[in-house]
C-alpha cells in the first residue's frame, strides 16, 4: 500500500517537475529573443554613433565641446516645453491658440 501512495505522489512531482520545465523553457526563449533584440539594437546605435566615437577619439575637446553644446539645446528645448506645459495649464485657450499658429507654421 505504501508503494501505491509513493507512485501517485511521484506521478505528482513528476508532472509539477515537467510545467516547471515547461515554464522555465518559455523563459529561457522569451530571453533569448530579447538578448538577441537588444543586441540588434546596440549594434544599430553603435553604428550611428560611430562618427562621433571617432571623433571622441581623434578630437577630444571638439567631441567634448559639442556634446555639451548639444546637452545646453536640449536643457533649453526641455526649459521651453516645461513653460509652454505651465502657460497650457494657466490659460488653456491661449495655449490651444498658440499650437495651432505653430501648426500652420510647420505647413
Amino acid at each position: 500500500m505504501t508503494l501505491a501512495k509513493e507512485g501517485i505522489t511521484s506521478r505528482q512531482k513528476i508532472h509539477k517537475l515537467n510545467e516547471d520545465i515547461s515554464l522555465y523553457k518559455k523563459q529561457y526563449i522569451d530571453c533569448k529573443y530579447e538578448l538577441r533584440d537588444t543586441q540588434s539594437a546596440y549594434a544599430a546605435l553603435r553604428r550611428r554613433c560611430e562618427p562621433f566615437l571617432q571623433a571622441l577619439k581623434y578630437f577630444p575637446q571638439f567631441a567634448k565641446g559639442f556634446a555639451e553644446k548639444i546637452a545646453d539645446l536640449l536643457e533649453h528645448r526641455e526649459a521651453q516645453q516645461k513653460k509652454e506645459r505651465e502657460e497650457a495649464k494657466r490659460n488653456p485657450h491661449r495655449a490651444s491658440a498658440r499650437r495651432q499658429d505653430d501648426q500652420d507654421l510647420e505647413r
